[in-house]
């Protein structure tokens, strides 16, 4: 791989929260190339979040982002998963195809070879390590598969195990 997927570079750029994109300083332009009205230059490599790029990318070509989640069911996703509603982005789909095509044609052109960034859709998500998403209490929650067991804690007892009748 020769890096992280390419963004449309905008001379005003910012993410939602109002941050500069920064992507438009020489260095960034020289690194640049041009297909169909778009100049595009190399997303930011040190902790590449996909979530993050795709509400980005889909911001600079012009389209609601708010169908893109970095969780599932309140659990949060691997770095290079995104979760999408689907009515939200059954409206930007089509415009996404296109563009992160011309994204890939540039891609190439910019990098050399056969190869782009591609995005896959209904695989199976990757969750974060519970322990890397938030502390756990110990002693009182017991993880079985899929299941997860917790003992009720009063003030007058000491928690004790789940047990099944």
């Amino acid at each position: 791989s020769s890096g992280p997927p390419l963004l449309p570079v905008l001379d005003d750029a910012s993410t939602d929260d109002g941050t500069p994109l920064a992507l438009t300083s020489s260095a960034d332009l020289s690194s640049s190339v041009d297909i169909e009205g778009f100049a595009w230059t190399s997303a930011k490599r040190e902790g590449f979040n996909f979530p993050v790029y795709l509400r980005n990318f889909l911001r600079l070509i012009g389209c609601d982002n708010k169908c893109v989640f970095d969780r599932l069911d309140g659990r949060k996703l691997v770095p290079y998963q995104v979760a999408v509603h689907s009515t939200g982005w059954g409206l930007v789909k089509d415009s996404f195809e296109k563009h992160f095509r011309l994204q890939q044609s540039a891609y190439r052109r910019l990098h050399g070879g056969r190869s782009a960034p591609r995005v896959y859709f209904g695989r199976t998500p990757s969750f974060l390590d519970v322990s890397a998403e938030a502390p756990r209490v110990l002693g009182l929650v017991t993880e079985r598969n899929t299941f997860v067991e917790w003992a009720e804690v009063s003030p007058t007892k000491q928690p004790r195990p789940c047990e099944y009748p």
